[in-house]
């Protein structure tokens, strides 16, 4: 077993434990009294919560009397409670989830997804898939095995439409349930975008590949790409809000990450839609990565800022050049009908079609009136919050911001640029 920990992040991780399965610290005190063949009277009850605050808040360890009530009552092992989840041992001898997810065993792993009964399609009693415990345990070994197998998938690779992805990469199983069965639903429903469970599933997947530096998952994975751009390169709605797949872990792991990392994350990509039209995007979180890397004093910062001001840059350039386009075929357009069109009145009237999104730093535009032009994109641009007074990177921060600051005020400054 890895060391143990101090008492004040094993009295966190308990809480942590104690609060997934029971309501309060109090009621899982009442449990603990009733375990041990006591009348739950409102003094045991009090004294045991005044005890268990103590250990939660780290002022006391966890007495050795009380480990065996506690893992018995959490289902978790004694090795789980004192090295704060980083060390895990199965704690019954019948086959569970929790059990083969703990398997480092291919055969282990082949066995019970062969099994008739599909045990793995089940959720235990704690509502917990293999697949929650592998990533909790995380034993890439085992989800790499289903990935590289084809038993499970965060991305349909079958789906070349864009509009497929507008809502979710389309997460499944090819794991079969038996005939006539109500019971195998769990890992096929979490492999399904309900309720958020293939958000949930790809986050923690994400963060395993990213520890493993493992650059081919990601990108099975898609990992800098988010429904809400393919939302954006289509005719549904633009209110759509990127930071709802934000995820904190995520940021920080990839901004400890090395150069294959920050490449593939600060690259540009482009998506095409079912028109032939190009949306260009960048992994939105760009700019709370900065912040860490300047606060890390990272040696990427330079070019991670480098790459995401080219990227700006670009954008900024596109839209100009749209309006340009879209505001000289008004002009041609209205000169056939005998009506002189100001090249002041035409840019307004092509900047009527751009759309923004100020919080995601989304722009959009499409032009329905120009049909035989190609007037349809849409991108994100990122700008950042870190700050420092290096006089290498002051000035890209500030040529970054500026860049953002242009293509969401385009409209105000006229295309008149940069």
């Amino acid at each position: 077993m890895k060391s143990a920990k101090d008492n004040e992040e094993v009295g966190a991780y308990l809480k942590k434990l104690i609060l997934l399965k029971y309501p309060s610290v109090r009621q899982f005190g009442k449990a603990y009294i009733i375990a041990n063949g006591l009348e739950p009277s409102d003094y045991e009850v009090q004294n045991m919560e005044n005890r268990l605050s103590q250990i939660v808040n780290g002022k006391k360890a966890i007495q050795t009397y009380d480990l065996p009530g506690f893992t018995d009552l959490l289902g978790v092992s004694c090795e789980e409670i004192l090295s704060c989840g980083k060390s895990f041992v199965p704690t019954s001898g019948h086959i569970t989830n929790y059990e083969i997810a703990f398997s480092k065993d291919p055969v282990v792993w082949q066995e019970y997804i062969d099994r008739e009964d599909k045990l793995i399609l089940n959720t235990d009693e704690y509502n917990k898939t293999i697949l929650d415990y592998a990533i909790e345990f995380k034993n890439y070994e085992l989800i790499k095995y289903l990935m590289d197998h084809d038993y499970i998938w965060f991305v349909d690779k079958s789906k070349y439409d864009h509009h497929d992805f507008v809502l979710g990469y389309g997460a499944g199983t090819s794991i079969k349930r038996r005939e006539i069965s109500l019971q195998d639903y769990g890992l096929a429903r979490q492999m399904s975008p309900v309720d958020g469970e293939e958000i949930r599933l790809r986050k923690g997947v994400i963060i395993l590949a990213l520890e493993n530096e493992d650059l081919d998952t990601l990108i099975t994975l898609r990992a800098k790409e988010i429904p809400s751009f393919f939302q954006l390169s289509s005719f549904v709605n633009v209110h759509i809000s990127c930071y709802d797949y934000y995820d904190e872990e995520i940021v920080d792991k990839i901004s400890r990450s090395g150069d294959k990392i920050f490449r593939y994350f600060s690259e540009p990509y482009t998506i095409k839609d079912n028109w032939g039209n190009e949306h260009t995007f960048i992994y939105p979180f760009l700019g709370e990565i900065i912040e860490r890397l300047i606060a890390n004093k990272s040696k990427y910062t330079e070019q991670v800022l480098g790459n995401v001001i080219e990227y700006n840059q670009s954008v900024l350039d596109r839209l100009q050049s749209i309006v340009e386009e879209a505001s000289q075929f008004a002009q041609d357009r209205y000169a056939d009908w005998d009506v002189k069109l100001t090249k002041d009145e035409a840019v307004k009237g092509a900047l009527d079609y751009l759309n923004t999104v100020q919080e995601d730093g989304y722009v959009k535009y499409f032009n329905p009136v120009a049909r035989n032009v190609n007037l349809m994109y849409s991108a994100n641009v990122i700008r950042t919050e870190g700050r420092t007074d290096d006089l290498i990177l002051a000035p890209l921060i500030r040529q970054l911001n500026e860049l953002y600051d242009c293509v969401l005020n385009i409209k105000t400054n006229n295309v008149k640029g940069n």
